[in-house]
């Protein structure tokens, strides 16, 4: 049985006119569920991880100290040879101000689509002007991506405001969504930089059933991450997800305080 926290309004993907759905779906305490949660089926875990990064509000020395401390978290928990992790992202309501891809999303998605595989092994995608640098930091190519028995997207978010924020950040267990609620859209341009990725909308669930199971980890302190997989080739073989839907969510609490968080993406790869 879950442990309900509180019910919010959750936004999916409608083809309509509003491009919409607003579903108030109850959210459950990930704390209490924890020891049923695992990456490989229902798609995000909670890990402790003491970071030595001083000051959250700097980037700079985010990605000069966490970047390297998310690598070695990834290894340890995807237990693959090799991480390529990417800059960090800090999300926040002052930071959507400047740039509203930074601000905390609230409509239901997954990061990756099927197509992540393809564009990460093709040099000749508008993605290689981000990758490829990564890449080359990490002692990779593009042959050792090609080569690769399996390639997986895990994302690591932090709170780095407030334990009681006000939009925190809500997983629903992936393995009770279905194919057929995933909706396929190309992002040209994130943030300033153009990428032309293939992200996964999600559809409400259908009316005659069950909500989705959500999920929220409340009061979450600076030494722990939530870790959230976002693609996976080997899910995508077997058939079963390899996304994970995600969303923020507002916190009813009246004390709740403005989010600030930073997240990771580490894509993980195992030689052939």
């Amino acid at each position: 049985m879950h442990q309900p926290l509180f019910e919010a309004p959750v936004y999916y993907f409608d083809s309509h006119e509003t491009g919409v759905t607003e579903v108030h779906e109850t959210m459950n305490c990930g704390r209490s569920a924890l020891a049923n949660l695992e990456i490989n089926r229902q798609g995000f875990t909670l890990s402790r991880h003491r970071s030595s990064v001083s000051d959250w509000d700097d980037l700079d020395e985010i990605n000069r100290i966490h970047r390297p401390e998310i690598r070695t978290l990834a290894k340890t928990i995807a237990h693959c040879d090799e991480v390529v992790v990417y800059p960090a992202l800090a999300r926040s309501t002052a930071r959507g101000l400047e740039e509203p891809d930074h601000a905390p999303i609230q409509f239901v998605h997954s990061d990756f689509s099927e197509d992540y595989r393809a564009m990460v092994r093709n040099p000749a995608r508008p993605y290689r002007a981000f990758l490829e640098p990564l890449l080359e930091e990490s002692g990779l190519s593009y042959r050792d991506l090609n080569q690769a028995s399996r390639l997986q997207v895990l994302q690591f978010w932090r709170n780095t405001g407030p334990i009681n924020a006000d939009f925190p950040l809500a997983l629903a267990d992936a393995s009770k969504v279905s194919n057929n609620r995933l909706h396929r859209e190309v992002i040209q341009d994130y943030a300033g930089d153009h990428l032309e990725f293939e992200t996964l909308f999600i559809k409400p669930p259908p009316a005659q059933t069950q909500n989705d199971d959500w999920f929220i980890f409340s009061d979450l302190t600076q030494e722990e991450v939530i870790v959230f997989r976002t693609y996976d080739s080997l899910a995508e073989e077997e058939g079963g997800a390899f996304w994970t839907p995600h969303c923020a969510v507002q916190n009813p609490h009246p004390d709740a305080k403005p989010r600030s968080s930073v997240e990771m993406r580490a894509l993980c790869v195992w030689n052939p």
